[in-house]
C-alpha cells in the first residue's frame, strides 16, 4: 500500500515537471506588449511617435493651432493654453507629455489622476531634442524616434544665411510687443543658425519664459538690420500697430534715407509653438529669406514688397512654403 502511493506520488512529480519543461503555446509566447497610451500637451509629439505603434500610440492631443484639427482617431484636446482634461480623462491615455514651460503647474493635478507625467523642455532646439530621445527611451520606440532626431539636427547645422544679419525678433498683440531673448525656442534658433539676436540678452518681467515686453528704452536701444514678428491674434491689426508704433518713436531710421528697417511678418501656425522636429522647416523660413541667402529681402524702404503702405516703414508677410507642414 505504501509503496503504490510512493509510486503515484513519485508519477505526479514526474507529471508536474513535464508540463513545467513543456513549451508555452505560441501565442503566448509571442504576445505583442500592450503599447504605451500617450497623451500630449506638445503637438510634435504626434510626428515623433508617428509609427510606433508597437510600443507607444498617441490617443490624445492638443491641436497645433486653433484651424488645424488633430490626426485622424486621436482624441481632440483643445489648445496648448487649456487642454481639455475631461478629454484627457476619457482618452485611456496612460502617460501624458506636457511642455515644462507652459505646463508644470498642471502636473501634480495630472499625477493625482494616475497618470504618468513627462516634462519636454522646450525653450530650446536642443532641450527639445534632448526631452525626445529621453521619450522614446520611455516608450520604447527609440529606433523610430532616434533617426528622426538626428535627421533634424543634420538639417538644422546645414542651414546658415550667407553673413551674420541682426534680427530682432518679436511676438505680437494689437496692445504689447514681447522681444524673443535666448531664453526662448526661436530666440535659441536665431542663434544656431548663426543670426545675430539683437535682443538676445534683454532682461525685464517675463510674462513667458524668454519673453520681455518691448519697452521704450528696450526699443531705442536696438539696431537691428531686420524685423521679425510673430503676431497673436489679429495679424493685420498687430502689424499696422507695430508700423505705428516705430513712425510714432522714430526709432531705427537709417541715417542715409531715413528708411525703417523691413519688417517680416512670420506665420504664427509655424513660430508661436514649437515645432519639435519639424523646426528645419521652421529654419528654412528664416534662412531663405535673409537677405545674404537665396531669397534677397529688399533693401530699406523699397516700396515693391510692401504690404502695408506707411510713410517709410515697410512691413511684409513671409508666406509658408506651399506643401511644407508642421
Amino acid at each position: 500500500m505504501i509503496r503504490a502511493r510512493r509510486r503515484a506520488l513519485l508519477s505526479l512529480v514526474a507529471l508536474a515537471a513535464l508540463v513545467a519543461l513543456a513549451p508555452r503555446p505560441a501565442a503566448a509566447a509571442d504576445a505583442a506588449p500592450t503599447p504605451v497610451r500617450v497623451a500630449t500637451f506638445c503637438p510634435f509629439v504626434n510626428e515623433a511617435l508617428a509609427g510606433a505603434g508597437d510600443h507607444a500610440k498617441v490617443v490624445a492631443s492638443v491641436r497645433r493651432s486653433f484651424h488645424q484639427p488633430v490626426p485622424e482617431g486621436v482624441a481632440d484636446l483643445g489648445t496648448p493654453h487649456t487642454p481639455n482634461v475631461e478629454v484627457l480623462a476619457s482618452s485611456g491615455a496612460t502617460l501624458v507629455v506636457i511642455d515644462r514651460t507652459s505646463h508644470a503647474a498642471l502636473a501634480p493635478k495630472l499625477s493625482a489622476q494616475g497618470l504618468e507625467v513627462f516634462e519636454i523642455d522646450t525653450s530650446s532646439v536642443e532641450a527639445t531634442f534632448t526631452g525626445l530621445t529621453e521619450l522614446g527611451k520611455r516608450t520604447g520606440a527609440s529606433d523610430v524616434v532616434d533617426p528622426r532626431i538626428e535627421k533634424a539636427r543634420s538639417a538644422l547645422a546645414a542651414q546658415k544665411p550667407a553673413e551674420p544679419v541682426r534680427v530682432l525678433a518679436l511676438m505680437g498683440t494689437p496692445s504689447s510687443f514681447f522681444v524673443m531673448t535666448k531664453r526662448s525656442w526661436q530666440g535659441d534658433l536665431l542663434s544656431k543658425l548663426g543670426f545675430v539676436n539683437v535682443a538676445a540678452d534683454v532682461v525685464g518681467e517675463e510674462r513667458a519664459p524668454g519673453f520681455v515686453p518691448l519697452s521704450d528704452e528696450v526699443l531705442v536701444g536696438l539696431a537691428p538690420d531686420r524685423v521679425l514678428l510673430v503676431a497673436h491674434g489679429d495679424v493685420d491689426a498687430v502689424k499696422q500697430a507695430f508700423e505705428r508704433r516705430m513712425q510714432e518713436r522714430g526709432v531705427w531710421r537709417s541715417p542715409k534715407d531715413g528708411a525703417f528697417p523691413v519688417v517680416e511678418v512670420l506665420p504664427p501656425e509655424r513660430f508661436l509653438a514649437n515645432p519639435g522636429l519639424a523646426l528645419p522647416e521652421v529654419a528654412r523660413l528664416l534662412v531663405s529669406d535673409a537677405p545674404q541667402a537665396d531669397v534677397a529681402a529688399p533693401p530699406r524702404g523699397a516700396a515693391a514688397s510692401e504690404v502695408v503702405p506707411s510713410a517709410g516703414a515697410t512691413v511684409r508677410e513671409v508666406a509658408p512654403p506651399s506643401g511644407g507642414g508642421l
